[in-house]
């Protein structure tokens, strides 16, 4: 991850750059959205020192979604479902979102080293992706074992497990 600058003055006025902590860019999954908004145990611990969230698009459809059949199970109300909606909205719309092309689903479908859903698949596709377009060093955050496995394989640094 790459550090950030910050320009400051010295007392010549000759502006100077003076490096910080590293600029945290992370891949966010609908796991670590949901344990976050319903308030779960094992939230990520580095949540808050991440600077640039990101996300795939078909993160909002997962997360509602997910909060829905919550629902629909006798889990939560009305009104308290719509509380963590607004939280889900709230935290969603800080996040960088990654619309999947052709080119990453076809990456989404290639064989795996390990099983993956489809659904995750698409998540780690995006995230390669992202990374290889960039050239940015990502972390990627997730709660879910298997995708953190896959993740790993694929060279890219997990948390959130």
């Amino acid at each position: 991850m790459g550090a950030r600058v910050v320009m400051s003055a010295r007392p010549d006025g000759v502006a100077r750059e003076v490096a910080t902590r590293a600029v945290m860019k992370a891949y966010i999954d609908a796991s670590v959205v949901l344990r976050i908004v319903l308030d779960q145990p094992g939230q990520l611990e580095v949540a808050q020192q991440i600077d640039e969230p990101l996300t795939s698009s078909l993160t909002f459809v997962e997360v509602f979604r997910t909060l829905d059949r919550v629902r629909l199970a006798g889990h939560l109300g009305d009104e308290v479902l719509g509380v963590h909606y607004r939280a889900a909205r709230e935290m969603l719309d800080q996040f960088g979102s990654i619309d999947p092309d052709r080119a990453t689903l076809e990456r989404a479908a290639e064989p795996l080293r390990t099983p993956l859903r489809t659904l995750d698949a698409l998540h780690l596709a995006t995230a390669l992706r992202w990374r290889e377009a960039t050239g940015d060093e990502l972390l990627f955050a997730t709660h879910d074992r298997e995708l953190a496995e896959a993740a790993a394989v694929a060279g890219l640094d997990v948390v959130g497990v």
